[in-house]
């Protein structure tokens, strides 16, 4: 048995908006690509206004979502995949998407290329201003957008979404949601391991067999979120929160992965007891308790 561990590192955002290629200034070809957007605004952000390319569905998530809610920080994390010789979805590196960039094959979200995937997650916080009964209260938000659907055998396992923080904050009662975009319909995945006062987790299937003569259903996108609480006045202590979408590809034919999730020390863990090998394209912001 494999597990694998995520850990976070406490950092705070500075910049209002900072863009990176990578989290290395001067990246390696080989390192896996991950291109890196922090926006802030203590006043309130809009999610419409800084990501127009989001799809409908994600801008009708938004809208419910962040109802009664003001979004303070956001952070964008992408990623671009290949399907490889053995038709698993692998991620690009850095080497090899600027060969592709190079040749005009990926533009904003890939588009213009039928053999990249890319896949934007975005993570939010968002204070409370409908008249919370607690007297510190925040959503935590996470969406993730593929611009291109995977084909049915590379993508028919299942993946992951996980919503975790650290501080200590508890789940506000019935406020976790999630919806799963296909090109064919919605499904809303039920949480399946919450650990209190640390973190939320759904899986969903990437794509769904629908058998012929059914069409296949094909994830497009998709929004989770959790309300998260404490009994006493906010007084400025930061904590780190994480949204990590979690993408099996070793294993053709996975039915959960098994997650498992913790707070310990200044940070937050994420592992899976299935033995599949699995992608990570997590996301990062922080809050005040």
């Amino acid at each position: 048995m494999r597990k694998s561990v995520l850990k976070l590192i406490s950092f705070l955002f500075i910049a209002l908006m900072v863009f990176s290629a990578t989290a290395n200034a001067a990246p390696n070809n080989d390192q896996i690509y991950r291109n890196i957007e922090n926006f802030e605004n203590s006043s309130g952000l809009d999610m419409a206004t800084l990501f127009p390319e989001a799809s409908p569905k994600l801008q009708s998530d938004w809208e419910k979502m962040y109802e009664d809610y003001t979004i303070v920080k956001v952070q964008k994390t992408e990623m671009f995949y290949q399907i490889d010789s053995d038709n698993k979805l692998v991620p690009m590196t850095v080497g090899q998407v600027k060969q592709n960039t190079g040749k005009g094959q990926i533009g904003t979200m890939g588009v213009g290329s039928n053999t990249n995937y890319g896949i934007t997650v975005y993570v939010t916080t968002a204070k409370s201003v409908g008249g919370s009964s607690y007297p510190t209260e925040w959503l935590l938000g996470g969406s993730f957008q593929w611009n291109n659907t995977p084909n049915l055998d590379a993508g028919k396992s299942v993946d992951a979404f996980v919503i975790g923080w650290h501080g200590g904050l508890a789940i506000k009662q019935n406020s976790t949601s999630g919806v799963v975009h296909y090109n064919k319909g919605d499904t809303y995945p039920a949480v399946v391991t919450i650990t209190p006062n640390a973190g939320v987790g759904w899986e969903f299937n990437e794509a769904i067999d629908k058998t012929w003569p059914a069409g296949n259903w094909y994830a497009e996108s998709g929004s989770f979120a959790v309300s998260i609480i404490k009994n006493t006045t906010n007084a400025g202590n930061i904590a780190n929160a994480i949204a990590q979408y979690n993408q099996s590809y070793d294993t053709k034919n996975v039915t959960s992965l098994g997650l498992s999730l913790s707070a310990t020390g200044g940070g937050f863990s994420i592992g899976w007891t299935n033995t599949t090998k699995v992608n990570t394209i997590p996301a990062y912001t922080d809050f005040t308790y």
